[in-house]
């Protein structure tokens, strides 16, 4: 005589199946294996077998003396019904699951002001689907993305927040197609952008920030968080080791911070860099934490601002295909690269980590290997 103790999975089907008095029993069909509802209502059934067993309650000498005690609605309306049953309960389970996200957001809009957690809270609102599982989370980016169109760095955002308050979505990494680089400013365009900034009747104060990114390819935060403490005039140096990063929390606000690769960077100061941080150093005394390129202002640069308002405009009025400002730092590079081919001194100068010999030899194996042709005749 043995008591069924837990149930079975039968191929994805719940059956219990267990002996008594020399007779074979089987309960099968009792929903899907993977449901925990209906796997809970198959384990009380089974339970209740199983005490009957044991206190000397178990009359049945068949399977269908079995069914007729242990289930006694089974009919193929109750079994429909109990199958919706189960179904409505996970949709609940589900909507649930929503629910307590979109709370969650709320609470963390009380305390910060979160423009993407504000779309995420719509986006939840319109998403028709269950969000139990990995699978599900996973399910929901993907959606984001081929329903929203929304770029890589949103989409990001948005899963760095729900990562936060929900376990389903730390797994999840956002796949990426690697892009090409954007091709960099001619020599001529360079100079044109530089002349439209020196000579601009609103924007002249941003031509020395302007020249210094094209001059020494650094990252814009690199830039905008330089004080004068990282130049040494005496050795013709400039040691960049700081940046004014975004706060991970608020976007708008800039902490300074190690900069991308916390490496400790020289960058040697050529006569036309030199003269320009010479003038600008010239004057009222500065103090050695003041930004060497603060906004009209005296505060750091707003870099968006910058970008959306006045080199947007600059190319515009210039004629010239529009790339990003941080296209400066490719412009330095592939300018470099063509003319020294030298990518230890280049990586050094831009990343200061082996790391970044990796990075240029990846991104810039076209200039580096290049092919030249002689004059042969």
């Amino acid at each position: 005589m043995t008591a069924p103790k837990k149930v079975l999975n039968n191929n994805g089907s719940i059956r219990i199946r267990f002996s008594h008095n020399g007779v074979r029993f089987n309960l099968s069909n009792l929903g899907d294996y993977y449901n925990p509802l209906a796997r809970k209502h198959a384990q009380t059934i089974c339970d209740r077998i199983g005490l009957d067993i044991a206190s000397g309650n178990f009359s049945c000498t068949d399977n269908t003396e079995l069914k007729f005690k242990y289930l006694p609605n089974e009919s193929p309306t109750s079994l429909n019904f109990v199958s919706q049953e189960v179904e409505d309960s996970v949709e609940e389970i589900a909507a649930r699951e929503k629910t307590l996200l979109i709370d969650k957001l709320k609470k963390r809009l009380e305390t910060q002001y979160h423009c993407s957690d504000r779309a995420l809270i719509s986006l939840l609102q319109n998403y028709n689907k269950s969000l139990e599982s990995i699978e599900d989370a996973e399910n929901f980016i993907e959606w984001i993305r081929k329903t929203r169109k929304v770029k890589n760095s949103t989409l990001q955002r948005y899963l760095n927040t729900l990562k936060v308050i929900s376990s389903l979505f730390k797994t999840i990494k956002i796949k990426s197609e690697p892009k090409p680089l954007p091709k960099p400013f001619s020599v001529e365009e360079v100079r044109a952008i530089i002349n439209w900034f020196e000579n601009h009747k609103y924007y002249s104060f941003y031509a020395d920030y302007v020249k210094f990114l094209f001059l020494t390819g650094s990252r814009t935060s690199e830039a905008i968080g330089l004080q004068w403490k990282h130049i040494d005039f005496d050795r013709n140096l400039m040691f960049i080791y700081e940046s004014l990063g975004r706060d991970r929390d608020r976007s708008a606000k800039r902490i300074r911070k190690p900069t991308k690769n916390k490496q400790l960077r020289e960058f040697p100061l050529s006569n036309s860099l030199l003269e320009l941080l010479k003038s600008r150093y010239s004057g009222s005394k500065k103090s050695t934490k003041s930004l060497v390129f603060p906004s009209p202002n005296g505060k750091a640069i707003d870099d968006r601002n910058f970008s959306q308002r006045i080199w947007k405009k600059c190319l515009k009025e210039l004629e010239i295909e529009h790339r990003p400002s941080y296209n400066t730092r490719h412009t330095f590079i592939s300018h470099f690269l063509e003319k020294t081919k030298d990518v230890v001194k280049c990586a050094s100068l831009t990343h200061g980590s082996k790391s970044g010999i990796q990075t240029i030899y990846k991104n810039y194996a076209g200039i580096i290997s290049r092919l030249e042709v002689p004059e042969l005749f």
